[in-house]
Protein backbone atom coordinates (compact mmCIF):
# COMPACT_ATOMS: atom_id res chain seq x y z
CA UNK A 1 0.00 0.00 0.00
CA UNK A 2 1.20 3.50 -0.83
CA UNK A 3 1.58 6.07 2.18
CA UNK A 4 -0.10 8.89 0.50
CA UNK A 5 -3.65 9.97 1.54
CA UNK A 6 -6.06 9.53 -0.22
CA UNK A 7 -7.80 12.46 -1.15
CA UNK A 8 -11.49 12.39 -2.33
CA UNK A 9 -10.74 14.55 -5.61
CA UNK A 10 -9.45 11.39 -7.13
CA UNK A 11 -10.13 7.91 -7.91
CA UNK A 12 -8.25 4.56 -6.68
CA UNK A 13 -6.50 4.71 -10.21
CA UNK A 14 -5.19 8.32 -9.73
CA UNK A 15 -7.28 9.71 -11.80
CA UNK A 16 -9.73 12.54 -10.89
CA UNK A 17 -13.12 12.03 -10.08
CA UNK A 18 -16.31 12.51 -11.33
CA UNK A 19 -17.73 15.77 -10.68
CA UNK A 20 -14.06 17.20 -10.03
CA UNK A 21 -12.59 19.89 -12.12
CA UNK A 22 -8.62 19.14 -12.21
CA UNK A 23 -6.27 21.83 -11.95
CA UNK A 24 -6.72 25.56 -13.14
CA UNK A 25 -4.57 24.62 -16.48
CA UNK A 26 -2.23 27.05 -17.75
CA UNK A 27 -3.45 30.98 -17.15
CA UNK A 28 -4.27 32.23 -21.14
CA UNK A 29 -2.61 35.67 -20.96
CA UNK A 30 0.85 33.37 -19.92
CA UNK A 31 0.09 31.18 -23.13
CA UNK A 32 -0.42 33.85 -25.76
CA UNK A 33 2.26 36.18 -24.24
CA UNK A 34 4.51 33.34 -24.74
CA UNK A 35 2.89 32.72 -28.39
CA UNK A 36 3.27 36.52 -29.01
CA UNK A 37 6.94 36.60 -27.91
CA UNK A 38 8.08 33.54 -30.43
CA UNK A 39 6.10 35.10 -33.02
CA UNK A 40 8.12 38.10 -32.73
CA UNK A 41 11.26 36.59 -32.82
CA UNK A 42 10.25 34.35 -35.93
CA UNK A 43 9.16 37.40 -37.08
CA UNK A 44 12.84 39.10 -37.00
CA UNK A 45 14.13 36.18 -38.10
CA UNK A 46 11.57 34.98 -40.72
CA UNK A 47 13.64 36.24 -44.32
CA UNK A 48 16.47 34.06 -42.88
CA UNK A 49 14.42 31.37 -41.89
CA UNK A 50 12.51 31.03 -45.14
CA UNK A 51 16.26 30.96 -47.33
CA UNK A 52 17.30 27.99 -45.63
CA UNK A 53 14.19 26.33 -46.03
CA UNK A 54 13.95 27.06 -49.57
CA UNK A 55 17.69 25.62 -50.01
CA UNK A 56 17.19 22.79 -48.18
CA UNK A 57 13.70 22.28 -50.19
CA UNK A 58 15.56 22.83 -53.41
CA UNK A 59 17.71 19.96 -52.39
CA UNK A 60 14.39 17.83 -51.91
CA UNK A 61 14.23 17.90 -48.07
CA UNK A 62 10.87 16.51 -47.61
CA UNK A 63 10.79 17.44 -44.42
CA UNK A 64 11.87 21.33 -45.50
CA UNK A 65 9.21 21.08 -48.86
CA UNK A 66 6.90 20.31 -45.96
CA UNK A 67 8.13 23.20 -43.02
CA UNK A 68 7.96 25.64 -45.86
CA UNK A 69 4.87 25.57 -47.07
CA UNK A 70 3.22 25.17 -43.43
CA UNK A 71 4.76 28.68 -43.30
CA UNK A 72 3.24 29.76 -46.64
CA UNK A 73 -0.25 28.35 -46.19
CA UNK A 74 -0.15 27.74 -42.56
CA UNK A 75 -2.65 26.17 -40.47
CA UNK A 76 -5.40 28.09 -38.83
CA UNK A 77 -4.05 29.49 -35.77
CA UNK A 78 -6.42 31.38 -33.15
CA UNK A 79 -6.12 34.79 -33.00
CA UNK A 80 -7.98 37.82 -31.49
CA UNK A 81 -9.86 39.36 -33.73
CA UNK A 82 -9.04 43.35 -33.53
CA UNK A 83 -11.63 46.04 -34.91
CA UNK A 84 -13.13 49.10 -33.98
CA UNK A 85 -16.33 48.70 -31.91
CA UNK A 86 -17.65 49.89 -28.85
CA UNK A 87 -18.63 47.99 -25.85
CA UNK A 88 -21.73 46.17 -26.58
CA UNK A 89 -24.68 47.44 -24.59
CA UNK A 90 -27.69 47.23 -26.45
CA UNK A 91 -28.78 44.88 -29.75
CA UNK A 92 -28.24 48.12 -31.71
CA UNK A 93 -24.18 47.79 -30.73
CA UNK A 94 -23.93 44.84 -32.39
CA UNK A 95 -24.40 46.85 -35.86
CA UNK A 96 -21.47 48.62 -35.51
CA UNK A 97 -19.27 45.70 -34.00
CA UNK A 98 -20.44 43.02 -37.29
CA UNK A 99 -19.87 46.29 -39.65
CA UNK A 100 -16.28 45.95 -38.03
CA UNK A 101 -15.97 41.72 -38.81
CA UNK A 102 -17.18 42.74 -42.21
CA UNK A 103 -14.38 45.74 -42.69
CA UNK A 104 -12.35 43.58 -41.20
CA UNK A 105 -12.91 40.27 -43.59
CA UNK A 106 -13.28 42.14 -46.69
CA UNK A 107 -10.25 44.23 -46.17
CA UNK A 108 -8.16 41.12 -45.64
CA UNK A 109 -7.35 41.49 -42.06
CA UNK A 110 -9.28 38.48 -41.09
CA UNK A 111 -10.27 35.40 -42.97
CA UNK A 112 -13.39 34.35 -43.77
CA UNK A 113 -13.31 31.95 -40.93
CA UNK A 114 -12.72 34.02 -38.57
CA UNK A 115 -15.27 36.63 -39.81
CA UNK A 116 -17.80 33.41 -39.58
CA UNK A 117 -16.68 32.84 -35.96
CA UNK A 118 -16.76 36.37 -35.12
CA UNK A 119 -20.33 36.76 -36.50
CA UNK A 120 -21.70 33.43 -34.64
CA UNK A 121 -20.39 34.85 -30.90
CA UNK A 122 -21.79 37.70 -31.83
CA UNK A 123 -25.24 35.93 -33.22
CA UNK A 124 -25.03 34.31 -29.31
CA UNK A 125 -24.13 37.55 -27.75
CA UNK A 126 -27.67 38.32 -29.36
CA UNK A 127 -29.69 35.73 -28.32
CA UNK A 128 -28.75 36.26 -25.00
CA UNK A 129 -29.52 39.52 -24.80
CA UNK A 130 -33.37 38.85 -26.47
CA UNK A 131 -33.61 35.96 -24.07
CA UNK A 132 -32.86 38.33 -20.70
CA UNK A 133 -35.26 41.24 -22.30
CA UNK A 134 -37.96 38.42 -22.68
CA UNK A 135 -37.67 36.61 -19.42
CA UNK A 136 -38.05 40.37 -17.98
CA UNK A 137 -41.16 41.06 -20.03
CA UNK A 138 -42.68 37.76 -19.05
CA UNK A 139 -41.96 38.78 -14.96
CA UNK A 140 -43.62 42.15 -15.85
CA UNK A 141 -46.45 40.62 -17.39
CA UNK A 142 -46.47 38.16 -14.43
CA UNK A 143 -46.45 41.25 -12.08
CA UNK A 144 -49.18 43.52 -13.21
CA UNK A 145 -51.29 40.10 -13.90
CA UNK A 146 -51.26 39.03 -10.02
CA UNK A 147 -51.82 42.94 -9.35
CA UNK A 148 -54.95 42.87 -11.10
CA UNK A 149 -56.43 39.44 -9.96
CA UNK A 150 -55.37 40.92 -6.53
CA UNK A 151 -57.52 43.85 -6.71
Amino acid sequence: MSDVPESNSRTADGRFAQGNPGGPGRPRKVVRAAGDALDARAAEAAGDLFEVALELARERNVAAVKMLLDRVWPANRSRPLEIDAPEIKHPRDLLTVMAGITNATFAGDASAREGRDAAKVLQAHLQAILDIDLEARITQIEKLSRERLGK
